[in-house]
Formats: C-alpha cells, sequence, structure tokens
C-alpha cells in the first residue's frame, strides 16, 4: 500500500524493459511475491486494484513487438493469500492491460491435483496463453525435472497444445518456452537434457491423438 515502494517496483521493470531492448529481447515476466499470511493483513481488494494499475503503467511502456507475461502463484512466500494467486487473476489482469499482455503457467503453480490441461485449453479459447515454465513437482513449486513425477499431466497438457495450435480459434500468438527447474537439487546440465526429452515425447506422444476418431467415438 505504499506508493513510494510501489514506484520503486515499477521502475524497476521499466529498467529490465530497457536492458532487454539493449539485449534484443522482446518479453517482459512479471511475477510478484505480495501477499499476506494472516488475515487483515491486507486489503484484498485494494492489493489488486495497486496491482493492476502498476501493470497498466508498465504495460504502457513496452515496445510494439513485446509481449508482457503475468506469472500466478497460491501461495509462497505468503500462505494466506497472494495478489495473483490463480490463473482467472492472471487473466483478468492481462486483459485490462491490453492485447500484448498474457497469462503464463508455470507448472509448480497450482495447488495439488489441480487440471492444469485445462487451464491452458481455457485461455487458448481467449487468444490468452502466453507460455509455460517447464518443471514438475509433487507438492507445490518443487522445481523438479520435468515429467520426473507427473509424466502423463506433461502429455495431457501438450496434447491440449497440439489441439489448439490446430483450432486457433482464439488467434492465441505463438508460446514462449521456458524450462524453470533449481539448480540446486541435481546438476543442471543433466537436468536440462532429461527436461528436454520429456518434453520431446510428450509432444511426440500428443501428435499421435486421433481428435477426429475421439469426437466420432
Amino acid at each position: 500500500s505504499d506508493n513510494a515502494v510501489r514506484e520503486q517496483a515499477i521502475q524497476h521493470n521499466l529498467e529490465v524493459i530497457e536492458a532487454g531492448k539493449a539485449l534484443g529481447s522482446q518479453s517482459i515476466t512479471v511475477w510478484l511475491a505480495d501477499g499476506a499470511s494472516f488475515p487483515g493483513q491486507n486489503n484484498l481488494r485494494g492489493a489488486l486494484q495497486n496491482t493492476m494499475d502498476s501493470l497498466k503503467t508498465i504495460y504502457r511502456h513496452l515496445p510494439d513487438d513485446w509481449k508482457m507475461y503475468i506469472e500466478y502463484k497460491p501461495y509462497e512466500p505468503n500462505f494466506y493469500s497472494t495478489v495473483i494467486q490463480d490463473w482467472g487473476t492472471s487473466y483478468l489482469l492481462a486483459t485490462e492491460c491490453g492485447s500484448q499482455a498474457y497469462t503464463l503457467v508455470d507448472l509448480g503453480h497450482h495447488l495439488p491435483n489441480t487440471n492444469i490441461e485445462q487451464i491452458v485449453a481455457t485461455l487458448m479459447i481467449k487468444g490468452k496463453l502466453g507460455g509455460f515454465h517447464f518443471n514438475d513437482s509433487k507438492y507445490g513449486d518443487d522445481d523438479l525435472t520435468v515429467g520426473s513425477i507427473k509424466p502423463y499431466q506433461l502429455f495431457l497438457i501438450f496434447n491440449e497444445l497440439v489441439y489448439g495450435v490446430r483450432n486457433n480459434t482464439g488467434n492465441n500468438p505463438p508460446l514462449a518456452w521456458m524450462i524453470d527447474a533449481s539448480h540446486n537439487v541435481k546438476d543442471p546440465l543433466e537436468d536440462l537434457i532429461q527436461s528436454l526429452e520429456a518434453i520431446r515425447i510428450a509432444y511426440a506422444q500428443a501428435l499421435l491423438v486421433d481428435n477426429i476418431a475421439l469426437e466420432e467415438a
């Protein structure tokens, strides 16, 4: 709720945009740790409105060929509430910002057993799926090797992606593909190789699905 702190955060993002332009980047990802650990610690509506206003300010400084990815997370570092707690809030903020703003899906940023593939399908219908942080998890944001815990879920996500690309009624733009796994639990090169292999396998499996036969069955 401190205007000076919010302005400092906005200026930091604008500096990131300038650095990105110098490096040839064309996107910025915004993930916020803002939230509360106890009821009454934060004004829920006020925090969301402040976030919306700040994101709009950052968005106005985007170059014409850039995209803004808005990432969500249900908990951590705060456990009572986070400002951008789910894909719906991210979608709301992206829609409020404009056509260059999209939702970013981090596979570890969901409550246990969340149907992530349905989130993917919904966002693609609206043309607001921006991209992914690929990883895997048992409990939360574990940042484990892609496909090491839930390979079937990874396949189901790619099944929706393949179908969505083939039936792109929402004019969803090309996606940003990123691997976001921890370097603290495994050798980074080993993790990267295994993650890429899991992604390629899931994609290949999804390409084999005969959706026409499924619809006729």
